[in-house]
């Protein structure tokens, strides 16, 4: 031990203990700043699950409804006449549920009639 102190005494100048003092600084750093990335990728992961279970339970409650109803209308509404621009088109809220079902193995029509 006393040699080890001896040879960081003459490398960098610190004894034994400010070396372990900084070195736990270094770590107990590490160790948070590696618990809060995880943390922040748990948040996103759980919030982008919360918002997959809300936007299913919307779409079953709008397969649900009444025929004259204006969200159950607006599920299958095409505006007659219109062209989308050129290039990729814009997710709307049909197109983002369909993807969602699509990744449990459902259809938009399998959910309506089983509904």
């Amino acid at each position: 031990m006393a040699y080890k102190n001896a040879v960081l005494n003459s490398i960098i100048g610190l004894g034994y203990n400010l070396y372990l003092y900084l070195h736990f600084v270094f770590m107990y750093t590490l160790y948070y700043f590696l618990s809060s990335i995880s943390l922040i990728i748990n948040f996103k992961d759980s919030l982008e699950k919360v918002t997959r279970e809300r936007r299913m339970r919307w779409l079953g409650h709008v397969t649900r409804i009444g025929e004259v109803r204006i969200p159950k209308q607006a599920l299958h509404w095409e505006v007659a006449g219109f062209r989308r621009r050129p290039g990729r088109p814009r997710m709307n809220w049909r197109d983002v549920a369909k993807k969602g079902l699509q990744r449990m193995g459902l259809s938009l029509e399998e959910v309506e009639t089983s509904a």
